[in-house]
C-alpha cells in the first residue's frame, strides 16, 4: 500500500505526521509512532487477508493500478503556458551575454605566510 501510494506521489507517512503534530504530540513521539504504525499494520496484514494467494493479487494489483493511474495523471497533466513572444526574444539575447567576470578573485586554501 506505501509503494502503491508513493507510486502516485502521495505520502502517507507525511499525512500522519501532520496529525500527529495537529493534534499536538512531542516531536520524539511523532518520529516514533509511523514506524510503530506500519510494522502493526504489515504484521495484521496475514490476519485480514488469511489467503497468500489472495494477498499477492490485492498487492499486485494495487501496484499496478498506481503505476497506471500515474501514468494517465502524466498524460492528461496540462502542458504549461509558454510565455509572450517578447519575453522568449529578450530571455534568448540574455543568454547570448557572456557573463560578467567577477569583481575580485578570492585565493583558495590557506593564506600563505
Amino acid at each position: 500500500m506505501l509503494l502503491a501510494c508513493a507510486l502516485l506521489g502521495v505520502s502517507v507517512l507525511r499525512l500522519v505526521t501532520e496529525g500527529l503534530y495537529a493534534v499536538g504530540t512531542p516531536w520524539w513521539l511523532v518520529l516514533i509512532i509511523p514506524s510503530v504504525l506500519i510494522g502493526v499494520l504489515a504484521k495484521k496484514e496475514a490476519v485480514w487477508i488469511p489467503d497468500e494467494g489472495l494477498r499477492r493479487r490485492w498487492a499486485r494489483g494495487l501496484v499496478i493500478g498506481s503505476v497506471v493511474l500515474s501514468v494517465l495523471m502524466a498524460f492528461f497533466k496540462p502542458t504549461p503556458a509558454s510565455p509572450p513572444a517578447d519575453q522568449a526574444r529578450q530571455s534568448a539575447s540574455d543568454i547570448a551575454e557572456p557573463p560578467a567576470a567577477p569583481a575580485s578573485i578570492r585565493p583558495r586554501g590557506p593564506s600563505g605566510k
